[in-house]
């Protein structure tokens, strides 16, 4: 099936806990300097934040996995991915992912899809949005 505009990405809805950012820093920082603005809520406190965040590129991964599940092995070959922060990201949260192909077009052999992603928390507030796009060969698999 050939990817359309309008077409909807199937929804994920994720849950931030303090314990999966504690795991995603200390594995994007190689186990360096965990106790961090992301891990301590004094390091937190003392530069100003709530308590502590999320990395940004923590929920990036959302999104790949949102276009993985669409596109599989097309966008593992030729996926592209910009995501701009809108707000920090609290543990406690839960964000649902919401994509929507935005535009198609011919390339040769196959069809660049282009999808605007946004991650929202339970608020209805944008916490991070994105544009991706991948070359879905003809005859590809794809499943949005």
């Amino acid at each position: 099936m050939r990817s359309k505009v309008g077409d909807k990405l199937s929804g994920q809805t994720y849950t931030l806990t303090q314990a999966k950012v504690d795991r995603y820093s200390r594995y994007a920082l190689e186990g360096r300097d965990t106790e961090n603005i992301h891990t301590n809520l004094a390091k937190a406190k003392l530069a100003g934040l709530p308590g502590p965040v999320a990395h940004g590129r923590h929920p990036v991964a959302f999104f790949s996995e949102a276009m993985l599940r669409a596109f599989g092995e097309a966008w593992i070959a030729s996926g592209h991915l910009e995501v701009t922060m809108t707000r920090l990201i609290v543990p406690g949260e839960t964000l649902t992912l919401r994509g929507e192909v935005t535009r198609v077009t011919a390339e040769d052999g196959g069809d660049r899809v282009e999808v605007a992603m946004a991650l929202v928390n339970q608020a209805g507030e944008s916490a991070q949005s994105g544009l991706a796009s991948v070359l879905v060969p003809t005859g590809g698999e794809e499943r949005p």
